[in-house]
């Protein structure tokens, strides 16, 4: 599982590397108040092609992790999202369309959640809301 977790990360990081870089490019683009020329325009096209196939791996590792570990990871997750709530702190919290490790969240930093860990309890609140059922 310590794998799995190395792995994620790397991706992650290397992610937030390619969004920089994408990030840079239009700031010189607006900056010089023009498009990209064929050699930035290769470059972008690399790049997203690259986020692609980066976020095809996390999806596979992230279907490696056990169902256990998955909620192990949530409940981790919402403990650190709530320490930092207590303590002042600020969290970032990436959503993601798609199943996502959090078993690497730290105190402080981002915590990455699916959008169907958000959903569900708000789908069931509305549902009981509706039926008259509150609990």
């Amino acid at each position: 599982m310590h794998k799995i977790r190395l792995q994620a990360k790397h991706l992650r990081d290397r992610r937030e590397e390619l969004r920089e870089r994408i990030s840079a490019m239009s700031e010189t683009l607006k900056t010089e108040k023009r498009s990209r020329n064929e050699a930035e325009e290769k470059e972008y096209q690399d790049i997203l092609r690259e986020l692609q196939q980066n976020e095809m791996d996390l999806r596979a590792l992230a279907l490696c992790q056990p169902e256990e570990e998955r909620t192990r990871s949530i409940e981790e997750a919402d403990r650190i999202v709530r320490e930092n709530m207590n303590a002042g702190k600020p969290t970032n919290v990436e959503i993601v369309r798609d199943v996502m490790l959090v078993s690497d969240a730290q105190k402080g930093g981002v915590v990455p959640i699916n959008v169907q860990d958000i959903l569900r309890p708000l789908q069931a609140g509305l549902i009981f809301r509706q039926s008259g059922n509150h609990s």
